[in-house]
């Protein structure tokens, strides 16, 4: 049971992931994830359950984030849906097969699964502000490189990878890469981004949906997904035209960089500030 409060609430934060995802191409997740766990801790589920809770209920929502992304970029000329199977089909392998195993014990608790998930974040935060800082008034406009075939099948098999034990849905690991690979239109990335990230997390929810490994929660999917939708159109159109110059691209970078600190420091509040 949802009360007023609770609906506005995920509303709210549903429009935050859409602009997130659709503003930085990460799906959302980083929003998805800690909301979760308050809100899987505040209906009062199993804590035994909690866990895989949150990786399927996360991924089902960055799956709408990526849907709807696909959908809105090609209606902005930015269509590939080879690049992204080529992307997302490994991706949606890895995260499986992964999320199977961890369903096989109970060592992938909640304590480890802040761990790793604060460490997977650390590290991207620590990535993206070595990129910031490079990326600097010598770096080249334009496509940049183009990675090979085999390339994107690696790449999106570590999103894969990242995406089973966080729940993030692996564009927080397929946009630093494809800058580092050389892309410089950051539109495009994000585009690319999104459309792997849409077939990873249709074949994990898909996995989650028919296995017992926690289940999906339609009174937190329907709100959060309701305030997705009205936020991600505004986060796209805002990274497309942003996206157009050195000094906007750079912009997108240091933005992502503010925000992935402050949920670092959210997901670990109660260690850096007892008893907040």
């Amino acid at each position: 049971y949802l009360d007023m409060e609770d609906w506005a609430l995920l509303v709210g934060l549903g429009m935050v992931a859409g602009l997130v995802g659709g503003l930085f191409g990460v799906g959302g997740g980083v929003i998805y994830v800690p909301v979760l766990g308050w809100w899987l801790d505040r209906q009062g589920f199993a804590a035994e359950h909690s866990v895989s809770m949150v990786l399927g209920n996360a991924l089902a929502m960055t799956l709408v984030t990526g849907l709807v992304g696909v959908w809105l970029w090609k209606r902005k000329g930015v269509y590939e849906p080879r690049t992204w199977l080529n992307m997302g089909v490994p991706a949606g392998l890895v995260a499986v097969g992964l999320a199977w195993l961890l369903g096989q014990g109970a060592f992938y608790d909640a304590a480890l699964f802040r761990l790793v998930f604060s460490s997977m974040l650390a590290m991207m935060l620590a990535r993206n502000a070595w990129a910031w800082g490079k990326f600097g008034a010598g770096t080249p406009e334009g496509q940049g490189k183009e990675p090979s075939a085999g390339g994107y099948a690696l790449l999106g098999s570590l999103g894969g990878l990242f995406s089973a034990l966080t729940g993030l849905g692996g564009g927080a690991v397929m946009v630093p890469a494809l800058q580092s690979l050389g892309m410089r239109n950051q539109a495009r990335i994000n585009a690319l981004s999104m459309g792997a990230i849409s077939v990873m997390a249709l074949s994990s929810t898909l996995f989650y949906a028919m296995t017992d490994q926690g289940g999906l929660a339609p009174a937190f999917l329907l709100p959060t997904a309701a305030g997705t939708l009205l936020g991600l159109w505004p986060g796209i159109a805002m990274a497309r035209h942003w996206s157009g110059s050195r000094v906007g691209s750079r912009n997108l970078r240091g933005g992502l960089l503010i925000f992935l600190t402050l949920v670092l420091l959210w997901i670990n509040r109660d260690w850096i500030l007892p008893g907040f």
